[in-house]
């Protein structure tokens, strides 16, 4: 884009200069519960942030309403006002419009690979939002220590005693 004069402006040098560092965008193929296969990419949640579209207060309050309590995800959800449930499900409705690569989620599905939102099966809304809360980067991570690490260490009599942590170590 230029300006008046016929020189670029600075937003289109900046886009150009965005464009040459960004990464080829990574695509990853995943069968849902209705055995749908999808396209998907990774939400970049910086963006949504940098767009106003995180709301972290949310986020917030229903940590601090799941804290100490036994309260689940659909209980902290109930318990945001209704203008915090409504950012929640925009966010969250723009974070899977994004991800769905193929089929693509869209409100008017004109071509052939496109699907509203309301053709979406309900066994598929879990699969959707596991995926854009990370997806399969975390199902690794249910194992924090190396292998053939454990608690603690065997006493004489065969028992475990835990390792002191290395804080208390250094007292």
């Amino acid at each position: 884009m230029t300006d008046i004069n016929n020189n670029q402006t600075s937003a289109a040098q900046y886009r150009a200069i965005r464009g040459q560092h960004q990464q080829p965008e990574e695509h990853f193929t995943r069968v849902s519960p209705s055995g749908m296969t999808w396209i998907l990419r990774r939400v970049p949640l910086m963006e949504h942030l940098f767009n106003g579209q995180l709301p972290l207060s949310i986020a917030a309050k229903m940590a601090a309403a799941k804290a100490g309590t036994k309260m689940d995800d659909t209980e902290a959800f109930a318990s945001l006002s209704f203008e915090e449930q409504a950012k929640s499900i925009e966010l969250t409705t723009s974070r899977i419009r994004y991800c769905c690569v193929s089929p693509r989620i869209v409100d008017v599905p004109v071509a052939g690979d496109e699907i509203a939102p309301n053709e979406i099966l309900p066994e598929d809304f879990p699969f959707l939002i596991h995926w854009i809360n990370g997806g399969d980067q975390a199902d690794g991570l249910e194992h924090f220590r190396a292998p053939g690490r454990t608690n603690g260490v065997a006493r004489a009599d065969g028992a475990k005693v835990r390792r002191p942590s290395k804080r208390a170590a250094k007292r």
